[in-house]
């Protein structure tokens, strides 16, 4: 478009509606450009509130097949060890499709995104995995979508298999693979190893332990890892909690076969080139780049949001998270962020206007933050607090979970409808839509008269 000729253009309209003699159109085009959006607006809708028999505490993220969304909950449920749960997108047909016993089915999916193949479900669980029920080591199980055919496939030892997984699976074809946090015992506060990461066949077969994290230093710097992977061709990129050159947590990664590992970044805290530590949630990659939060470092320690690229260079702090004031609201993210076009959403599980956690968007280059939701606990306009998971985008809709809030306190199940922003183009419209209004409805005294004349 020659941007030199739209006034004349827009000159030539004007004068057209110079004749418009009907006042009933002039208020339509004047409420029109009124109600025209000029920045994020939102419907947030609660579309299920936990009961505690239903599910207690939803840790980790959503998935979404068709209009049905599937997930998990680390506590409630028939043996208040948790649960996995169904709801359609629009809140209506919730179903609790299977309650852990703790026994051999497991206990508690901390963190437990499920990872979907066709009709079956794959997660994992931090304790539970074998028949005695004593297990604090976990396992990794299947289960179809409407809850039925429920298989352990791997019940950890605690061993050179690793303990208490608090990530979810991917899967690629007829393989599984997972990590390990290394933690141990009935509150998971020990360490029994730095951490695993693994693979195993989708019915269980051939499990093996492609590396074992080795802490500070060694060949496969980490320790802790409490993420997922994500995998792009035959390369697995991931963090850790903890362990690197400053046991502040890591970027690394390493072929599906176990090889070519490499730390990617250290981070280092609240100073320094790697801003940020004790990163909890996982990596996004678009396509050369890849983002992430840290729930601790940062300018004030509150978390960080990074980017950089994947190989390992040109590391960036977008932004320091600075709590329940200042211009980036919320505290220690645990999730993951969504990206559309070139913004980034996400939820952080503290901080917001109550300190009860936020939704937040920002630009890829970690301009124009925007709070977009500060929950409010069991009641208000945004009810839901501390979330432990991410947001799915799906349209122009995020959905979610909060692992407490909501009327029994135990969590709920969210959407929120974005209202996207206008373009430039859209505002320069729109200036020059006010521009017609201003003339046509007798603002102007040259307007007056042609409307006069017209009559």
């Amino acid at each position: 478009m020659d941007v030199g000729v739209v006034p004349s253009r827009m000159n030539t309209q004007l004068l057209r509606l110079s004749f418009i003699r009907s006042p009933l159109i002039c208020l339509i085009v004047a409420v029109s450009a009124v109600q025209f959006p000029v920045a994020h607006g939102q419907t947030y809708t609660v579309l299920h509130e936990f009961t505690g028999t239903d599910g207690n505490q939803p840790m980790g993220s959503v998935i979404l097949d068709g209009s049905t969304l599937y997930a998990t909950t680390a506590l409630g449920g028939i043996s208040s060890d948790g649960t996995i749960f169904s709801i359609s997108t629009d809140g209506t047909g919730f179903n609790s499709l299977l309650s852990f016993s703790g026994g051999t089915d497991g206990n508690q999916a901390h963190h437990g995104t499920l990872a979907l193949s066709g009709t079956t479900l794959y997660g994992m669980t931090v304790y539970g995995g074998v028949s005695d029920g004593t297990s604090t080591n976990g396992n990794v199980y299947s289960v179809s979508t409407d809850g039925t055919n429920y298989l352990n496939l791997h019940s950890f030892t605690g061993g050179t298999d690793g303990s208490q997984p608090h990530g979810n699976v991917i899967v690629s074809g007829s393989t599984l693979y997972g990590m390990t946090s290394g933690l141990t015992g009935t509150g998971g506060t020990t360490f029994n190893s730095n951490g695993t990461i693994f693979t195993i066949g989708t019915n269980g077969s051939n499990f093996q332990t492609l590396i074992p994290f080795t802490g500070t230093s060694g060949l496969n710097t980490g320790a802790q890892p409490h993420t997922d992977l994500i995998r792009r061709g035959s390369t697995m990129y991931g963090m850790t909690m903890m362990g690197g050159t400053n046991n502040k947590g890591t970027v690394f990664s390493v072929n599906t076969d176990g090889s070519g590992f490499l730390n990617l970044v250290s981070f280092s805290g609240t100073s320094g080139p790697n801003l940020g530590s004790l990163p909890a949630g996982d990596l996004l990659l678009s396509g050369s780049t890849l983002y992430g939060m840290t729930s601790r470092g940062g300018a004030s320690d509150k978390g960080t949001i990074f980017s950089m690229n994947a190989d390992g260079s040109g590391f960036k702090n977008l932004i320091s998270f600075t709590g329940t004031t200042g211009e980036n609201l919320g505290a220690v993210p645990w999730g993951v962020l969504t990206l559309s076009g070139s913004t980034l959403y996400g939820m952080t599980s503290q901080g917001g206007v109550n300190n009860d956690g936020a939704i937040f968007s920002v630009n890829t280059d970690g301009s124009n933050f925007q709070n977009i939701i500060s929950f409010t606990g069991k009641d208000g306009a945004f009810p839901g607090s501390t979330s432990w998971g991410s947001l799915l985008l799906d349209g122009s809709t995020l959905y979610g979970t909060t692992s407490t809030g909501g009327a029994a306190d135990d969590g709920v199940v969210f959407s929120l409808a974005l209202v996207p922003e206008p373009s430039t183009f859209a505002l320069f419209a729109l200036s020059a839509l006010g521009l017609a209004v201003f003339h046509v409805c007798g603002k102007h005294p040259r307007s007056r008269s042609n409307l006069a004349e017209a009559r």
